[in-house]
This record gives structure tokens, sequence and C-alpha cells, in this order.
């Protein structure tokens, strides 16, 4: 089974609780309700499956839906990891630099079944040019979101490490049939 480490988990879930009102079990089984209202511990792995499905159900009742909601997302999303929680460890790194340490540090969050699978892979275009292949094992409906939401990390990521006017720009989609979704980020 595809895991997930808790401290990326626990963000997620504090939106859930936070918004009790909203209908969670119109996208989420009883058991990924109990698992959001139970204790997550940062140091150990829940299932993949039950994080996606729980960041699926808050971009459709928190988001409504909306993909620059979920581009939004993204943004914070890097500004928490990289930008506060784990500044210290970014610190000092260029835009480039940074892009090759998020694609090292983020694996540590996942462990897959398979050691050999690769959800992100980074492709220097130019010194201020990356393309980014993500792949993920996931259900369709949740391609674009995630897609979106991982485009405006990226977006976040060249702000905060120096990059001015950054573009974001997909190549390819993998929820419209591509094997895996290709951005491409530029800087100047």
């Amino acid at each position: 089974m595809d895991m997930v480490k808790g401290s990326l988990m626990m963000e997620t879930v504090r939106l859930i609780r936070a918004n009790k009102d909203l209908n969670w079990d119109k996208h989420l089984t009883s058991e990924e309700i109990n698992l959001a209202h139970s204790k997550i511990l940062p140091s150990n792995w829940y299932p993949l499956s039950a994080y996606e499905h729980m960041g699926y159900a808050i971009f459709m009742e928190v988001g409504k839906g909306e993909l620059k909601n979920a581009w939004t997302w993204g943004r914070f999303t890097m500004e928490e990891l990289v930008g506060k929680s784990y500044k210290n460890l970014f610190q000092g790194l260029d835009t480039m630099a940074a892009f090759r340490k998020f694609v090292f540090f983020r694996k540590q969050f996942f462990k897959f079944e398979d050691s050999n699978y690769e959800p992100l892979q980074i492709e220097p275009l130019g010194e201020k040019e990356v393309k980014i292949h993500v792949r993920t094992p996931t259900e369709s409906n949740l391609l674009e979101p995630y897609g979106n939401q991982m485009a405006g990390s990226y977006e976040r990521l060249v702000e905060l490490f120096g990059g001015e006017n950054p573009g974001v720009e997909f190549l390819e989609k993998q929820w419209e049939g591509a094997d895996t979704t290709v951005i491409k980020v530029t800087w100047e």
C-alpha cells in the first residue's frame, strides 16, 4: 500500500475538522472520516489513498471545485513547507537548487509499494527554466486539481527563492490521457 507521512496529513485533517458543517461524507468513506478525526502523528505513515480522497474532498467542499483554489492551495502549502516549517533546510539556495532540493525532500513524505516509482522528476532546461514531470498513481478525477495544486506550488517556490515573474505552463496533462503531467516553469 502506498503511504504518506503524517506531517503532510496533519494540515488536511485540520481543514476537515475546522469545517464540520461541510458534507464530507459525500466524498469520503466512513473509514476516511474516522481517520480525519483521529490523532495524526507527524512521524507515522497513513494510506495515500485516504490522503488523496481527503484532498479532493477539501477541493470540492472548501475550494468549491474551482481549479484556481487548488492553485492557491498549492501556493499556501509551499509557503508553509519551505517558507516556514522546513525553512532551515532551504536557506541560501537559488531557485534552481531549491527545485532540486524540493524534489529530493518531497520523496521523504511518501512511501510507494514500487520502490522504483518516481512521482516527481526535474529536468533543467536552462539557467532559469525547468520541466517537472509529475506522475500520480491516482484516480482520474483527482488529477486535474492535483496538477493545479502542484503548479501553484512551483510558482510560489520560484518567488520564495528570488525568481521573479514566474511562468507556469502545462505541456502535458495526465488528466487528458498523457502518461505524466509535465509542467514548465520559467522565471527571471
